[in-house]
């Protein structure tokens, strides 16, 4: 006979004893169609080729692969059945192995088992499916909720447990409670839309004021993801089997709406993401050796069917507002670094600029896509250091000039304003503990020094997303925590505090308020140090939540303001009118709310004493019942008793 499915068997009565597990169900075993059509003596070789490429998902039973033969014809059938040695091994081979091609005539399909009870069920006669009636799912119910018109939401997660809340700084109201919803960490999608969770079967997203499932995309051993600025698309990566195969399909590119898989990439996260997106989701590309990749959406397809060759390429980034690619390029042999500006789809150079002795260089985008800083760190002439300079860009005028800044102490940390032309960085001569801090502004075209700040305890940036506001942090050690609210407008700080092991920190999307938190994740915390701080803008603290076993925080993203710049300032010029507007209408929406809470309570205290005064009449009533009864159940009984107390004899006469 044949390879045999079988890997148990009943021991002989010369063995010892054997434990026998028994297995129920046949989700880990896999149909490998369109195989070859063998005779007996090609069988052991198809077997050992076949093998071969299927231990890429993963391990299998000793005697675990079955390939029917028909003895009439002395030939295989051209399938067979292959038992793995647990479920998600069998998931990873027909996700990555399905339509495998082993040669020019034989593409393999690769099927689970136990779909073909599935199969064998199709009726003989078509029958039309029932249209499902359409689910209305408003996703987008949290930005015009009028109880919460000026409030956030936020999410946290507590070891196995998921909280989700509205920020009330005093007190915040829950939304939203879940266990074990994800398996390993939890993502906002860019627009706030959507909460993705991961499971070792793929991903779900979730939404709407009930939180249901809205989408879902089977991606085997998913570990990480990425959406599309415009949340069109998702793409997912799990880690190539041990046997890396060049062709395993690790990143997958995702429809949204319609749950469909659109392509997928072989590759693997170094770098993650590995795709970087277009501002509009339009394109998106990849590096590789000695070029960028830029595909189109939604077709998925690489533009013009060719990449952009650009020897030793390094890195790139997109334009936040335009398609235009930049890209960082080292020395090699005598040709100098140089960063290019390319426009897509034309792929036409709009700019170079060449920059010598560099050993590294890193590109930072303004928001608003006006400007492009060059962070360069040049070798001196001794070649034993190296010294900082900046190159802008001025992408909107005439030719796109640059001007350089230079800068005499190394950079420790650089950003940019949001919606600003101001930029900040720390800089420090390496031999104090202390930075300075030095904020400049791009006025009139040229680089203008605002403010240094000397001997500060910092070596993060945290700008509100609204700008003119900063928090100078200072994060592991040698500063365990320290914080620095600064004004940028004023050129003042506002205050100083500090958080203690604090790791991350974050904005609220209105810039009023800042979260600083301590995850049990970071290797260097302990558990006691876990939880997190919630602070005005200005560095007055709201709250302090220590908690155990926490992981994450996140504030939910908003979608950009439909409002236009000219809009935006005409309401910073009439802020005053405006502000005094919405405070009436929100004490008008306090007074109503306080009105609803008193008959609220007065509701409830007139329930509370209906059922007092119903409870004591029960009670009464209840009382002359059982007296009644009593009285009835009384029995009135007379005996007669007679006792003999003395005895005396005489003698009559």
């Amino acid at each position: 006979s044949h390879s045999n499915m079988a890997s148990n068997r009943l021991p002989d009565d010369n063995e010892d004893d054997v434990e026998i597990s028994m297995e129920i169900g046949f989700s880990n075993v896999v149909i490998i169609d369109h195989m070859p059509i063998v005779p007996p003596e090609k069988i052991q070789k198809l077997q050992a080729i076949i093998l071969k490429i299927f231990a890429r998902a993963g391990t299998f039973r000793e005697d675990g692969f079955y390939m029917p033969f028909d003895e009439t014809k002395n030939e295989t059938l051209g399938f067979g059945f292959l038992e793995y040695t647990d479920p998600k091994s069998a998931s990873k081979a027909v996700e990555t192995l399905n339509r495998t091609k082993l040669d020019k005539q034989h593409i393999l399909m690769v099927n689970y088992y136990e779909d073909l009870k599935k199969y064998e069920s199709i009726p003989d006669e078509y029958v039309a499916p029932q249209a499902k009636e359409h689910e209305e799912r408003d996703l987008n119910w949290w930005l015009y909720d009028k109880t919460h018109l000026t409030d956030d939401q936020y999410i946290f997660r507590q070891g196995d447990e998921t909280e989700i809340y509205w920020n009330k700084p005093k007190r915040p109201v829950l939304i939203y409670k879940k266990k074990n919803w994800t398996d390993s960490y939890l993502m906002w999608s860019p627009l706030g839309t959507y909460l993705a969770t991961l499971r070792i079967q793929g991903i779900t997203l979730w939404g709407g004021p009930n939180w249901q499932k809205i989408s879902n995309f089977q991606h085997p051993g998913v570990k990480l993801i990425d959406f599309s600025p415009k949340e069109q698309y998702l793409i997912s990566f799990s880690p190539p089997s041990r046997e890396l195969d060049k062709n395993q399909e690790c990143l997958i590119i995702w429809d949204i709406k319609s749950e469909k898989k659109l392509r997928g990439f072989p590759g693997d996260s170094s770098g993650w993401p590995v795709f970087k997106w277009s501002f509009d989701g339009k394109y998106f590309a990849r590096i590789s050796q000695d070029q960028i990749s830029v595909y189109e959406a939604p077709s998925m397809t690489l533009l013009d069917k060719k990449s952009i060759k650009i020897p030793n390429v390094k890195d790139f980034c997109w334009s936040p507002t335009q398609h235009i690619i930049s890209c960082y390029v080292p020395e090699s042999g005598n040709n100098p670094a140089r960063v290019v500006l390319y426009e897509i789809p034309s792929k036409k150079e709009l700019r170079t600029t060449n920059v010598f002795n560099v050993k590294d260089c890193k590109m930072h985008w303004q928001d608003k896509g006006e400007y492009l800083c060059l962070k360069i760190d040049r070798f001196t002439k001794t070649k034993k250091s190296t010294s900082p300079y900046f190159e802008i860009f001025f992408m909107k005028e005439k030719g796109i000039p640059v001007q350089g800044l230079e800068v005499k102490n190394k950079i420790v940390a650089f950003a940019w304003e949001p919606k600003g032309t101001r930029f900040v960085f720390i800089h420090t001569n390496e031999t104090s503990v202390r930075t300075d801090i030095s904020f400049y502004s791009l006025e009139g075209g040229k680089i203008v020094l605002l403010k240094t700040l000397e001997k500060k305890q910092a070596n993060h940036l945290f700008w509100s997303p609204r700008g003119e506001y900063i928090v100078l942090a200072g994060l592991k050690s040698p500063y365990n925590g320290a914080l620095e609210f600064f004004s940028v407008s004023k050129l003042e700080t506002l205050s100083t505090n500090e958080h203690h092991a604090a790791s991350e920190i974050e904005w609220d999307p209105s810039g009023r308020f800042v979260v600083t938190s301590s995850s049990s994740w970071s290797p260097t915390q302990y558990s006691s140090d876990s939880g997190y701080n919630m602070w005005t803008f200005y560095g007055k603290l709201l709250s302090k939540n220590m908690i155990e076993k926490f992981n994450q925080f996140m504030w939910r993203p908003r979608p950009p303001s439909l409002l236009t710049e000219e809009q935006e300032k005409d309401i910073k010029i009439n802020f005053r009118t405006i502000s005094a507007k919405f405070k009436s209408e929100e004490a008008k929406r306090r007074e109503e709310a306080l009105k609803e809470r008193k008959l609220y309570r007065q509701k409830q205290k007139k329930d509370f004493e209906d059922y007092i005064t119903r409870k004591k009449k029960e009670s009464e009533e209840e009382q002359k019942r059982r007296e009644k009864e009593d009285e009835a159940q009384v029995v009135y009984s007379m005996r007669r008793f007679e006792r003999i107390l003395e005895t005396q004899t005489e003698i009559l006469d």
